[in-house]
Order: C-alpha cells, then sequence, then structure tokens
C-alpha cells in the first residue's frame, strides 16, 4: 500500500487536478488508514469534478474517523441517499449523527437503525456500504448477514470489503474471515507490517 500510495502521489504531481488521480489516491491512504489525509483527498476529488457518488459515500462511511462533524456525515449521507434513489434521504441524516455519536445514546441509536431498515428495503445502496452502516452502528449480526448475501457477479462494491476500514470492527469475527475465504479477498490492512495477508509467522 505504501508503493502504491508513493506512485499516486507521483501521477498527482505530474496533473494535480486529475480528478481520478485525486479519488484514486484518497481510496489507497483511507484503506492505509492515513485518515486526515484521505479526507483531504476526498474534499479535493469533490472539488476537481470527481466522482461525487464515492466521495459522499466516503465522507458519510468514513467520516467519524476523518474526524468530520455529525452534522457534516449527515449532510454528505443525504446527499448519498438522494443520489442512490432512495425513498426519503433525510433519514441518512439520522444515521450520521449515530455514526459520529459515542453510541451512548440509546434513542438515537434505535431511530438510526430504523433509519438504516427503510433505506436498505429500497435496495439503492450497494451492500458494502449496507455492511458499513450497521457496523457503524453496533449491529454488527446484520452487517454480516448483509455481507453474506454478497453477489460477486453482480456487486463491484466488494471488492472494498477487502480494506473498508468502517468494517474494521468485524474483522476478528469467524464468520468476517470464513466470508472473505468464500470471496477469495484479503481480510483487512496491517499499516505496520503494510500488507494485506495475516502475519502467519511463528
Amino acid at each position: 500500500m505504501r508503493e502504491a500510495i508513493e506512485q499516486h502521489r507521483l501521477a498527482l504531481a505530474l496533473d494535480p487536478l486529475s480528478p481520478v488521480i485525486n479519488g484514486v489516491l484518497s481510496i489507497s491512504l483511507a484503506a492505509a488508514r492515513q485518515f486526515d489525509e484521505a479526507r483531504s483527498q476526498v474534499e479535493l476529488t469533490l472539488a476537481t469534478g470527481g466522482d461525487p457518488e464515492y466521495a459522499h459515500s466516503a465522507l458519510f462511511l468514513w467520516g467519524s474517523q476523518m474526524g468530520l462533524t455529525g452534522e457534516e456525515i449527515a449532510s454528505h449521507g443525504v446527499i448519498l441517499a438522494r443520489s442512490l434513489g432512495a425513498s426519503d434521504p433525510q433519514l441518512a441524516a439520522v444515521i450520521g449523527h449515530a455514526l459520529a455519536s459515542d453510541g451512548t445514546d440509546e434513542e438515537l441509536l434505535f431511530d438510526a437503525l430504523a433509519a438504516a431498515a427503510v433505506l436498505a428495503a429500497d435496495s439503492v445502496f450497494p451492500i458494502r456500504q449496507l455492511a458499513a452502516l450497521y457496523t457503524g452502528l453496533g449491529d454488527h449480526e446484520t452487517a454480516l448477514q448483509w455481507i453474506e448475501r454478497a453477489d460477486p457477479e453482480n456487486d463491484l462494491s466488494l471488492g472494498f470489503l477487502a480494506f473498508d476500514p468502517a468494517l474494521d470492527p468485524l474483522r476478528d469475527d469467524p464468520r468476517m474471515q470464513a466470508l472473505m475465504d468464500e470471496l477469495g479477498l484479503p481480510n483487512g490492512y496491517d499499516p505496520e507490517a503494510d500488507t494485506y495477508e495475516p502475519d502467519t509467522s511463528p
């Protein structure tokens, strides 16, 4: 991942306003858990006319790790839900505030889980995003159930499961490990070792 980031930086030096390069670099930085710089790159992706759906998704689902406020996360969630065709995009605002909270407000979490259920029923969010939403709201069981429904042939977002920071709380679960094996994907990234493979040394 470090080498990939360096290559992306070199490419960006040649074309600083490229929305594609900015977007790819932001994904690599998020995968490497370098959230401050990833946020800057995602915001630059928006500013340079890059993929708005990806950018708002990143700022919604990774917003708490990137240091966004509840209002900011909620705003990006509503824009994302609207762009995906959700029947009630404003429900994403409730989820955004819950994602930014410390998880102690039971009423907020209850409302956010109810909102997530409605958005999930719309069938407009990719499975990876739904799994990330439920993980962020502390409902790991539902998150795993969504990943179990994954269809590698029809859902291009599944490659993100391998590194998505929002799914890190699931990675020690044996079901998650088995699901990643079944999908042929590594289960997370180790920033210290700079590898997607588990350390099997004695």
